[in-house]
């Protein structure tokens, strides 16, 4: 955590191993993520981005998504949070590997 939630607002780094990724989860007021290095995935309900160093991603507000490393790569990201983040199941395997082909 590199600022701890503060007026709604947090900021993390936040590390993967290869295909580690996050839960299904939404955040309040959304998130936005800035990949520091390697490579992975920010995927939603209806799209997916492969993303790298230097990649932003803007999650808006109550929209369901998850985060998490590529197969072959290790992958750090910034993430800056927006309000509450609401979490739901695990992103399966079929799935993250559905995402994967995408």
């Amino acid at each position: 955590m590199l600022l701890s939630p503060t007026d709604g607002v947090a900021v993390s780094n936040v590390f993967f191993t290869p295909r580690a990724r996050t839960f299904w989860h939404s955040h309040v007021g959304g998130q936005l993520i800035t990949v520091v290095a390697g490579e992975g995935f920010v995927a939603d309900e209806t799209k997916t981005a492969l993303v790298r160093a230097g990649d932003m991603v803007w999650t808006p507000p109550g929209v369901r998504h998850w985060h998490g490393a590529s197969p072959g790569h290790y992958f750090l990201h910034t993430a800056v949070t927006i309000g509450a983040t609401d979490w739901d199941e695990l992103v399966s395997e079929e799935t993250y590997n559905g995402y994967q082909k995408a």
